[in-house]
């Protein structure tokens, strides 16, 4: 048994539609994936720099000079 043309033509159409969701649903996961790893980076250098205070401080018992104020 064939398909009728519209049933054809109805089948094409969503299959192009739902290439067109695909493609922009990996290009949203990149984009978000990319500030994703971005954020984590950040939290990552403040947690170090945290780190880096901490070990300071337990070292000469005062906080290190920060230089002068802006």
């Amino acid at each position: 048994m064939e398909e009728s043309p519209q049933v054809a033509a109805d089948t094409a159409r969503a299959e192009e539609l739902l290439g067109q969701m695909s493609d922009q649903v990996g290009t949203w996961s990149s984009k978000l994936s990319f500030q994703f790893l971005k954020g984590v980076a950040r939290v990552r250098e403040e947690a170090e720099d945290i780190w880096a205070e901490a070990q300071s401080l337990h070292r000469t018992g005062r906080p290190p000079d920060k230089g002068p104020a802006a």
